[in-house]
C-alpha cells in the first residue's frame, strides 16, 4: 500500500481518536493540527513497515529510534490537547483558553532536540510539524516507500483474524504422551520403604517447549481422578525472585495466602500444619535454583508416607539437588505425533488445500522441529496462513530453521514472530511486562492494550475496540504464543499464560521499550534505560526502588506503563512520570491527591487492604477509560465528581457494598460494571433512574439493593430495555420490612414495573417482591436461563412462550404454584423448595406412536431435578417413555409425590432412555417397577419406606443404592457383554432382603469390568453369600457389611483387588475366615475392620502374618479391631506392620497395657482407643518417642488410662501447668491429644475461657490436650 493512501486512509481515524477541532479553532492552530496528525500519521505508518520489514542496516535502525522518540513526543501532545478538549467538555470554561494554554505548556515536557518550554502551543505544533517533515523526507533514503499491513477496527474481520477459534483442541496434551504419563504416575507410586523419608522428589528434565509442564499438568489431572493423593497442589516458581522464592511460592500456592507473607518461620509452621499426615502431591512447575530448597524440605517431612513431590526443571543441578531418584528425561515427541498436530493445525479451516504438494512441504518443514511441539504449533499456526506452494517452500528453505535446541526453538518463534501484523507485533512486545509465570486475564490485557493506543478506534459504529482485541488475542493464542488458556463456556478465554521461552521472545523484540525488575540482578543489570516506556518492579527493595525511578527520571524515560506488586515502599513515586498511561498499584497503602495530575492516564488498577475513599483527584482524570478497584477490600465509596470521567468504559468494584457517587448516570460511556452495582436512593442522585443514559453497557450485569426503588416512574425510567448489549441479568432484592413489619408494597409495584433488556440469554432474580412475575410483558425471545430464588412471596409464574428457554432453576419460592408447560428447548429443570408444581400434559390422545411422540411434553428435557415440595403429586403418565431426550430424574422429600397420574408408584412400562433415577424421602410411593429400562446406569431408593423396588433386566445399571425400603426384587441379567456391569451396590435398613438372587451377582462377572463397592448395612434379615456369591467377591475393591444380626458366617476369599474389608457390628458371625496366608492373597488391602462378633468367633489372631516380609506390612494403612471382655492383649502379629498409618483399638475391656512394641510402628499418624475400662498404661516414654509421625491421640471411655494422664509420672508426657478436671462419670471422658497446634491457638483458646485446657509436650511437637465430654471431642 503506498504511503499517501494510506496517510489518505487513517487521518479520518486519528481525528476520531484526538477530536479537538474546538479547542484547536479557540487556539487558531486548527490546520496546523490537521498538519501534524497527518504527518503522525504519515510516520508511525512508516515505522510498521520498517519493522514488518526487519530493518537491519544500523543508520536506518537509529532513524527509526529518533523518529520513535519524536512520535512519542508527539502523542503526548495530542493527548494533552485531547485532555483540554474534555476538560472543556466537561466544565464548560470555553472562556479560560489562557489557562489552558498555560498548562499546557508547563506540562509538555522538552522535545528531543530541547525545545523551550516556553513555546506557545501553536509555536511547538509548528516545531514539532517541521521536525517530522524532515525526518520523514529521509526515509525515502532508506527505501522505505513499499506496502504495509494494516488492521483497523473496520476492515479486522478480512485480515486472518476472523477464523473460527473454538475450540482451540490441544493435540500435544494427548498425542503421544500416554506411555510418559504412566511411567511418572508409576514413579509416584514409590515404595515408601525405598526412601529414607516420607516423601519422594521425581524431577522431569528436559529443554523448554519440550512439554514438562504439559506432562506434569496431564498427571495432575490423571492424579484428581485417581484420589491417591490429598492434597494435590500446582505451584509455579518464580525465577530468581526476590519475593518469589521457593519457600515462599510454595507458602502461597499451599495456604493460598497472596497478601502478605509472613516470616520464614510463621511459613514453615503454617506448612507443617497443611501438610502434617497428609500423603501430598506437589507439582513444583519451572524450578530454576534450590535456594531454600532445605527449608521447603523439612517441612516435607511432615506428611504421611507416600508423599511425593514432582519437579519440571531445565537444570540437571536442580534435578540432582532435590531427586529422591534418578530423573526422568523429558523425550522429544515423535515424529508421528508431530505430523498430526502439524495437519490439525495447517490445514484447518481457512487455511491452504490439504493436498499432497502441501503436505509433503509439510512434513519437511516438520522433520526441522526435532520433536519440540512448541515449534511444531507455532510452525502449523504460521503455516496456515500461508496459502501458495511458494509461501511453503521459502519457509521450509530457511537455513537456521532447525530445531536442536531452544536456540532452535527461538528462532521458529522470531520468525512466527515476523509474519505478525504490525498492530500484533506491538500487542505481543507489551505482555512482556507480565511477571514470569502470572496468569493473564484476558480482558483486563484488552484493557491495557486500549490504554495504550495499540488498538485503532473503528472508523466506524461496526466494531469496538474490544472485539477487536479480542480478535488480537485469539490470533496470539492460535499462533502459541499465548497458552494454558482456561475458557468460560459463555464468554471464551478468560486467562493465559505465556511460556517462559514465549515470555524471553516478548522481552527481546520489545528491546529497552520494557524494563522488569524482579530482583536486584534485574536492577543493576539494565543501564540503558532512558527508551524504557513500560516498568514493572516486584522488587521489595524500598531504597533500590526509589533509585531506579530516580535513574529512570534522570534518563529521560517517559513512561507509559507502572506496574509494582510492593506496597513496601513509597507510594508516589511514579508521579515525576505524568506521561503514564497505564497504573497498576496492586499493592498500595494509600493513594496522593495529586494523582489527579496524571493527566493522560487511562487505565488506573488499584489494590489495598487499606483504602476506603478514593482521593476527589480521580475525578480529573479525564482521560480514563478502565478504573479497577476490584482488589480494595475495604473500600465504601467513590468519588462524587465520577461523573466527570465521561470517558470511562470499565468500572470493576469489590463484591462488597460499594456507595455509587451521585449522577453516575453521566458515565455514558460506561460498557462494564462488574461484579455488583448497588443502588442507592434516588434522592441521593444514585438510583435507578440513573441507568436511563447507560446503554453501552454490555455482558453481566448484576443490579443490587432494588428495594430503594420505590417508584414504577422511576423503574420505568432505567429504560432497562433499551440496554441491547447486555445478555445476562441479575436483579436482587433484600425484602426489607416497614417500620411496622408490613410489607413494602411499593417496592412490589416498582418491581413489577421494571423492564429487562431485550437481547438477554440469562435472567436471575432473587427476592422478587412481586406476587407475579410480570414476565408476559417483557421481550425475552433469546432468553435461556432462568433463575428464581428466596422469591418469599412470589406466587404466580405466568404461562409464557420461551422458545428458547433451556434452563429452569427454582429455589426458595415457598408460596410459588408452578404450572410447566410449552417450553420446548427446556434441557434442565432445578425445582426446590416451592408450594407445587404441576407438570401439565401437552400431548393429544391419539393410537399412533407418531402422534404421541410429536406431541410429547417437554421434548427436549434431559434433567428434571425436584425437591421440598410437598404439594408436588405425580407426574404425567408415560412421561419419562415419551420424553426421549430425558437423562435424569431426582424427586427428593416430597411426602405426597405417588409416581405417576392414577398410580401409586413409578412403572416403566416400555424401555427410556433415562441414565439416573433417584428417589429420596417420597412416603407416598408404594413401588418403583424399572424392568426393561436398558440405558438405566444410577438408580438410587432412599428412604421410601412404604416402597418395594423391582429392579429387573438392567444390563446398563452400574451404580445401586436402596436404603430404608420395605423389600426390592433382582433378576440376573441375560446376555451380559464387556460394556455392562454393576461397580457400585449399597443396601441399607432393608427390611425383607435375606439373599441376593440366584445368579444376580455371578451375571455380573464375566465381564471386562465389574463389581467394585458392595455395602449392606441394617438388614435384620440378611443371611449371607452362596458359594458360588463368594467367588464374585474377588473382584471386590470395597467389602462392608455393618449391623446384620442374621449373618452367621463369613469367608473371604483371595482377592488382588480387594482394599477394604469392613464386617462390624454383626453380633451373629460365628465364623469369620480371612483367606489362608491372607497378606499373599490379599495383597493390596490398604483398610480392616473388624470386629463386634459372637463371643463364640475367634478372629482376633493373624497367624499370616509373619515378620517384616509380609505384604501387609507395606500396604494396610489403616487398622480397627474390636476385643472382647476376656482377651487381655493385642495380636502380636500387628507389631510387624510398620506402614500402619492409623490403628483404632476398640472394647478390650481386659487389656491392662499397651505393648511395647507399639513403638515399632513408625508409621502411626493416628491412635484411637475406645471403651478399653481396663487400660491403664502406654509403653514405655523411650517406645512412644519412636512414633515421630504421631500427630493425634483420641481417648474416650477408658476411665484409668485418663487417670493415668492426668499423673506425673508418665515420662514420655511432658505435663506443663496440667489440671484437668474431670466429670463425675468418668466413663464419659474424651480425651484427645494434638501435635503441631501453633500455642497462639492455644492460647487464643484459653484467652476465651476455656482455662481448662492445658499444654503437654511431646519434646517439642506435642502441643495441646483438650477434654470434654459425652463424646464432644
Amino acid at each position: 500500500m503506498d504511503v499517501k493512501r494510506l496517510l489518505t486512509d487513517l487521518t479520518t481515524e486519528v481525528s476520531k481518536r484526538y477530536g479537538f477541532s474546538e479547542i484547536a479553532l479557540a487556539w487558531g492552530v486548527d490546520e496546523d493540527l490537521k498538519k501534524l496528525q497527518s504527518t503522525w500519521v504519515t510516520i508511525n505508518s512508516v515505522i510498521s513497515y520498517a519493522e514488518d520489514q526487519r530493518v537491519q542496516d544500523n543508520k536506518e535502525r537509529l532513524w527509526l529510534k529518533r523518529l520513535k522518540s519524536i512520535v512519542i513526543v508527539v502523542e503526548d501532545i495530542l493527548d494533552e490537547v485531547s485532555y483540554d478538549t474534555r476538560q472543556l467538555e466537561i466544565e464548560g470554561n470555553a472562556n479560560t483558553d489562557q489557562n489552558i494554554f498555560r498548562n499546557a505548556i508547563s506540562n509538555i515536557s522538552s522535545s528531543v532536540n530541547s525545545m523551550s518550554s516556553t513555546f506557545t502551543l501553536a509555536h511547538r505544533v509548528k516545531h514539532v510539524k517541521q521536525m517530522l517533515g524532515d525526518i520523514a523526507k529521509e526515509k525515502d533514503d532508506f527505501n522505505l516507500k513499499g506496502g504495509m499491513h494494516r488492521i483497523t477496527a473496520s476492515d479486522h474481520h478480512n485480515s486472518g483474524l476472523d477464523r473460527d477459534t473454538s475450540p482451540f483442541f490441544d493435540y500435544s496434551k494427548v498425542v503421544g504422551r500416554q506411555d510418559e504419563i504412566l511411567t511418572v504416575t508409576k514413579m509416584l507410586r514409590h515404595d515408601s520403604n525405598d526412601v529414607e523419608e516420607n516423601f519422594s522428589v521425581i524431577p522431569i528434565v528436559g529443554f523448554g517447549g519440550l512439554g514438562k509442564t504439559t506432562l506434569a499438568q496431564l498427571v495432575c489431572s490423571f492424579e484428581k481422578e485417581i484420589k491417591h493423593f490429598d492434597p494435590i497442589e500446582w505451584i509455579c516458581v518464580a525465577n530468581d525472585s526476590c519475593h518469589g522464592t521457593l519457600l515462599s511460592n510454595v507458602f502461597q500456592g499451599i495456604c493460598n495466602n497472596s497478601v502478605k507473607l509472613p516470616d520464614k518461620t510463621q511459613m514453615q509452621k503454617s506448612l507443617m500444619e497443611k501438610l502434617r499426615g497428609k500423603r501430598f502431591l506437589i507439582i513444583l512447575d519451572d524450578v530454576w535454583n534450590t535456594e531454600q530448597w532445605e527449608d521447603v524440605r523439612v517441612v516435607l517431612t511432615y506428611g504421611a508416607k507416600g508423599s511425593s513431590v514432582l519437579v519440571t526443571t531445565r537444570k540437571e543441578g536442580v534435578a540432582e539437588t532435590m531427586g529422591t531418584v534418578s530423573p526422568y528425561p523429558m523425550k522429544r515427541l515423535p515424529e508421528t505425533y508431530c505430523r498430526a498436530i502439524f495437519k490439525e493445525r495447517a490445514f484447518q479451516k481457512g487455511g491452504p488445500p490439504k493436498t499432497p504438494a502441501f503436505e509433503e512441504i509439510g512434513e519437511q518443514i516438520v522433520a526441522k522441529c526435532g520433536g519440540f511441539p512448541l515449534a511444531v504449533k507455532t510452525l502449523g499456526a504460521l503455516m496456515h496462513s500461508k496459502k501458495t506452494i511458494a509461501e511453503w517452500m521459502s519457509i521450509r528453505d530457511i537455513e537456521d530453521l532447525l530445531v536442536r535446541d531452544e536456540a532452535g526453538l527461538m528462532r521458529v518463534l522470531r520468525l512466527n514472530y515476523d509474519h505478525l501484523a504490525s498492530p500484533l507485533k506491538k500487542c505481543f512486545k507489551y505482555c512482556a511486562v507480565f511477571p514470569k509465570g502470572s496468569r493473564i486475564m484476558k480482558d483486563d490485557l484488552i484493557r491495557q492494550w486500549i490504554a495504550q493506543g495499540f488498538i485503532p478506534p473503528s472508523s466506524d459504529d461496526h466494531f469496538e475496540m474490544e472485539e477487536v482485541g479480542n480478535d488480537y488475542f485469539q490470533h496470539l493464542r492460535w499462533n502459541s504464543l499465548f497458552q494454558e488458556v482456561e475458557e468460560d463456556k459463555i464468554n471464551g478465554a478468560l486467562s493465559c499464560k505465556m511460556h517462559d521461552i514465549v515470555r524471553k521472545l516478548a522481552l527481546s523484540v520489545a528491546e529497552k521499550e520494557c524494563f522488569v525488575v524482579d530482583s536486584l540482578i534485574d536492577a543493576t543489570k539494565n543501564t540503558d534505560i532512558g527508551g524504557t516506556l513500560h516498568f514493572r518492579t516486584d522488587l521489595y527493595n524500598k531504597e533500590e526502588n526509589l533509585s531506579i525511578l530516580k535513574n529512570l527520571s534522570t534518563s529521560g524515560a517517559k513512561l507509559r506503563t507502572f506496574t509494582s506488586s510492593i506496597a513496601t515502599w513509597a507510594s508516589d513515586g511514579w508521579l515525576q512520570f505524568r506521561w503514564i498511561r497505564v497504573l497498576r498499584l496492586e499493592k498500595v497503602g494509600d493513594l496522593p491527591p495529586s494523582i489527579g495530575d496524571m493527566k493522560l492516564l487511562r487505565y488506573l488498577f488499584i489494590g489495598s487492604w487499606k483504602i476506603q475513599v478514593l482521593p476527589k483527584s480521580i475525578s480529573q482524570l479525564y482521560l480514563l477509560e478502565t478504573l479497577d478497584v476490584h482488589l480494595c477490600f475495604v473500600l465504601k465509596e467513590l468519588p462524587e465528581d465520577m461523573w466527570k470521567l465521561i470517558g470511562l468504559r470499565h468500572l470493576l468494584l469489590p463484591s462488597h457494598r460499594v456507595k455509587m457517587p451521585k449522577k453516575f448516570g453521566g458515565l455514558h460511556r460506561l460498557q462494564t460494571i462488574l461484579p455488583i452495582l448497588y443502588l442507592g436512593e434516588e434522592e441521593d442522585g444514585c438510583g435507578i433512574s440513573e441507568l436511563e443514559h447507560l446503554n453501552q453497557i454490555r455482558g453481566n450485569l448484576i443490579i443490587c439493593n432494588l428495594d430503594d426503588v420505590r417508584s414504577a416512574i422511576h423503574a420505568k425510567k432505567a429504560k432497562l430495555d433499551m440496554k441491547e448489549k447486555i445478555t445476562h441479568l441479575a436483579m436482587k432484592w433484600n425484602n426489607k420490612k416497614e417500620d411496622d413489619g408490613s410489607e413494602n408494597n411499593d417496592s412490589a409495584e416498582a418491581a413489577e414495573a421494571l423492564d429487562v433488556p431485550p437481547n438477554l440469554l440469562e435472567l436471575s432474580m432473587q427476592q422478587f417482591p412481586g406476587v407475579k412475575l410480570p414476565i408476559t410483558t417483557w421481550s425475552l425471545g433469546f432468553l435461556l436461563h432462568i433463575k428464581l430464588e428466596k422469591c418469599y412471596v412470589l406466587e404466580e409464574f405466568p404461562p409464557t412462550t420461551l422458545n428458547l428457554l433451556q434452563t429452569l432453576y427454582v429455589q426458595d419460592c415457598p408460596k410459588l404454584k408452578l404450572a410447566l408447560a410449552s417450553f420446548a428447548s427446556l434441557k434442565k429443570i432445578f425445582i426446590s423448595n416451592i408450594h407445587s408444581v404441576v407438570v401439565q400434559v401437552a400431548m393429544e390422545e391419539c393410537s399412533s406412536s407418531t402422534a404421541i411422540h410429536h406431541y410429547c411434553y417437554l421434548p427436549s428435557l434431559i434433567s428434571l431435578i425436584i425437591e421440598h415440595v410437598p404439594e408436588f403429586i405425580a407426574l404425567p403418565k408415560g412421561f419419562l417413555q415419551r420424553s426421549e431426550h430425558l437423562r435424569l430424574v431426582s424427586i427428593k422429600h416430597c411426602d405426597k409425590f405417588r409416581g405417576f397420574h392414577g398410580e401409586k408408584g413409578l412403572l416403566v412400562t416400555r424401555p427410556s432412555n433415562l441414565k439416573t433415577v433417584t428417589l429420596m424421602s417420597c412416603s407416598s410411593v408404594e413401588y418403583v417397577d424399572v424392568r426393561g429400562m436398558t440405558s438405566l446406569e444410577m438408580l438410587e431408593i432412599l428412604s421410601c419406606r412404604n416402597a418395594s423396588v423391582i429392579a429387573a433386566q438392567l444390563p446398563s445399571l452400574k451404580y445401586l443404592r436402596l436404603h430404608l425400603l420395605q423389600s426390592f426384587v433382582m433378576e440376573p441379567v441375560a446376555n451380559v457383554d464387556d460394556t455392562s456391569f454393576i461397580t457400585s451396590l449399597s443396601i441399607v435398613e432393608v427390611k425383607d432382603f435375606t439373599t441376593f438372587p440366584q445368579g444376580l451377582l455371578r451375571s455380573y462377572t464375566n465381564c471386562t469390568n465389574y463389581l467394585r463397592w458392595l455395602h449392606i448395612e441394617g438388614c435384620p434379615k440378611f443371611q449371607g453369600f452362596s458359594q458360588d456369591e463368594l467367588q464374585v467377591l474377588a473382584s471386590l475393591e470395597r467389602l462392608h457389611i455393618i449391623k446384620c444380626p442374621s449373618l452367621t458366617s463369613l469367608v473371604v476369599s483371595r482377592s488382588v483387588s480387594l482394599r477394604e474389608l469392613t464386617v462390624m457390628d454383626c453380633i451373629g458371625i460365628k465364623s469369620f475366615q480371612l483367606p489362608e496366608e491372607a497378606p499373599e492373597s490379599l495383597p493390596l488391602l490398604h483398610t480392616l475392620e473388624i470386629g463386634g462378633f459372637s463371643a463364640e468367633c475367634d478372629y482376633l489372631s493373624f497367624p499370616a502374618i509373619q515378620g517384616n516380609n509380609s505384604p501387609w506390612c507395606s500396604s494396610l494403612k489403616n487398622l480397627t479391631i474390636w476385643g472382647r471382655s476376656n482377651v487381655s492383649s493385642l495380636p502380636h502379629q500387628l507389631q510387624y506392620l510398620t506402614a500402619l498409618e492409623s490403628l483404632q483399638i476398640k472394647c478390650y475391656d481386659a487389656l491392662i497395657a499397651l505393648p511395647e512394641w507399639l513403638g515399632n510402628l513408625s508409621s502411626l499418624c493416628k491412635l484411637a482407643i475406645y471403651d478399653c475400662r481396663a487400660l491403664m498404661d502406654f509403653p514405655s516414654s523411650q517406645q512412644m518417642q519412636r512414633l515421630t509421625s504421631l500427630i493425634s491421640v483420641r481417648i474416650k471411655n477408658c476411665p484409668l488410662l485418663s487417670r493415668t494422664l492426668k499423673s506425673d509420672d508418665q515420662e514420655w508426657l511432658k505435663i506443663r501447668d496440667c489440671d484437668i478436671d474431670h466429670d463425675e462419670d468418668t466413663s464419659r471422658t474424651t480425651i484427645t491429644l494434638y501435635f503441631g497446634i501453633p500455642v497462639s491457638f492455644i492460647q487464643k483458646l484459653e484467652e476465651g475461657g476455656s482455662s481448662d485446657i492445658k499444654q503437654l509436650f511431646l519434646q517439642t511437637s506435642l502441643y495441646e490436650i483438650v477434654e470434654g465430654n459425652n463424646g464432644s471431642q
